[in-house]
């Protein structure tokens, strides 16, 4: 990605939010304080601010998604996402925690560059690569496998989470994203030179991206 525009506002992010124009936002990333249970106002203006072609990616708590966020967001298409970590950071509860949802909705004609975050494929899988593959059971509509590539892009994002003084990426707020996620986020959902918004910011990732 190139060194676009970066554009910091500090305040409440409701109001600044209605000083950008109606649909002149391509993308939005954010992360929002998951205590917050009526996001409705804040959904509002997320998706008043949205292109009509636009995505949106909202991070949040698993119980606060499935029991308001989720239902709030009044956008064309919508669906989950999950972030799963195996290195839990906070290993509390019966089940213990080792994954977080994230609402993706997106509208009309948007964005997806697939190829731009495919996932490597594991190694028995690479040695396939050449291979003949019969197409649902008939060899005369064969091809040869092609692992080149990698893999297409699944709804569960597998990526370690950051652990206290063990990540360098750490700034000290408390539920950080890794980088490499909201890069992968950004490159699905935009091209060079689009806008995107995070109207919560927290750590700043989505600005680094």
């Amino acid at each position: 990605m190139s060194e676009g525009k970066r554009k910091l506002l500090f305040g409440d992010c409701l109001e600044l939010m209605k000083l950008i124009p109606t649909g002149s936002v391509d993308l939005i990333v954010t992360d929002p304080p998951y205590e917050i249970e009526d996001m409705k106002p804040y959904f509002a203006e997320m998706l008043r601010c949205l292109s009509k072609d636009g995505s949106i990616y909202v991070f949040g708590n698993k119980n606060m998604i499935a029991e308001h966020w989720f239902s709030q967001m009044k956008i064309d298409k919508k669906e989950l996402l999950i972030w799963h970590y195996k290195n839990s950071p906070k290993p509390k509860g019966r089940w213990r925690m080792s994954m977080q949802p994230i609402i993706y909705g997106y509208r009309g004609n948007s964005i997806f560059n697939e190829d731009a975050v495919r996932v490597e494929y594991n190694e028995s899988t690479k040695k396939l690569n050449g291979r003949i593959r019969p197409s649902s059971g008939r060899m005369d509509k064969c091809s040869a496998y092609d692992t080149s590539k990698g893999a297409l892009p699944r709804d569960v994002i597998e990526r370690p989470a950051l652990l206290g003084h063990l990540s360098k990426e750490r700034v000290g707020h408390r539920d950080q994203k890794p980088i490499s996620i909201i890069t992968d986020l950004v490159l699905a959902s935009s091209n060079e030179g689009q806008t995107v918004l995070d109207c919560f910011s927290g750590s700043g990732t989505t600005a680094e991206v």
